[in-house]
């Protein structure tokens, strides 16, 4: 008798479905497509030479992203995010930030604080270099990527990459490119990476939270100029701290038990 694998053979990487959506991620991303653009499933069809089927199953998994917008019998558009997505990603993101700082102050280890630095001096050079948006929008995710690792908390990393995407976007549309916007995020991660290389949890937390702040008020600028609606105001309590740690409340992976009690 088989032992229930017989037959199944190796497994493979990716599907042409993933691998669609990374091309399609990627164009959206590096500017090939605007925002509102409509996605043609017969063209996207023809370009990559396969059927519709998995062209749609990739504009399927960049909804489920937020990069994309799929109307019933009108198609697939690159998504705008709206006022309301911009303030559920920052107060999202102001929650799993934070508690990812305090992690990686209890967790990381000196390459990680390597890296963390690299990026900063990769930023640092970016004020005075000429850089395009997307790489200044990559070094920015790439910094919170690392911070997010450096915590060594799975499902929180994984909470995070549910909003990674829809952070690229935003930051493009903040124009992260711009000199004054290049130095004053520089600045910030530069404080964030003081506060871990310290092992200070209420500064990092302090730092991180002004970070993201300064960061969505000034994405507020240029996403919706018009919108007469105060980001800072918006959302009750935002930029305000408990007086203990999250990470007093919840267990550091160092500090779990080896079996239960």
């Amino acid at each position: 008798m088989g032992n229930g694998t017989d037959g199944l053979g190796p497994a493979r990487k990716s599907s042409l479905s993933d691998e669609i959506a990374d091309r399609l991620r990627s164009a959206i991303l590096g500017g090939s497509f605007a925002q509102g653009d409509r996605l043609r499933e017969g063209q996207l069809a023809a370009s990559f030479e396969v059927s519709r089927a998995p062209v749609r199953q990739a504009l399927a998994m960049l909804e489920q992203e937020g990069l994309v917008v799929v109307r019933p019998r009108r198609g697939a558009y690159v998504a705008r995010l709206s006022y309301e997505d911009v303030l559920e990603v920052y107060s999202l993101r102001l929650v799993l930030e934070r508690l990812a700082i305090e992690f990686a102050i209890l967790n990381a280890t000196d390459a990680d604080i390597a890296e963390l630095s690299d990026v900063v001096s990769a930023m640092a050079r970016g004020t005075v270099e000429s850089t395009s948006e997307q790489e200044a929008m990559a070094l920015d995710v790439k910094f919170h990527d690392l911070i997010y690792q450096a915590a060594r908390h799975k499902r929180l990393y994984e909470s995070w990459c549910i909003l990674r995407t829809q952070t690229q976007v935003l930051l493009l549309t903040a124009n992260v490119a711009n000199p004054d916007f290049a130095m004053g995020t520089f600045e910030r991660h530069a404080e964030v990476l003081d506060a871990v290389r310290s092992r200070n949890i209420p500064e990092a937390i302090r730092v991180m939270e002004d970070h993201l702040r300064w960061t969505y008020i000034h994405a507020m600028k240029w996403y919706r100029a018009s919108e007469t609606r105060d980001i800072t105001t918006a959302l009750p309590g935002i930029g305000q701290r408990t007086s203990r740690p999250l990470s007093d409340l919840l267990p550091s992976p160092h500090r779990l038990p080896m079996s239960p009690d």
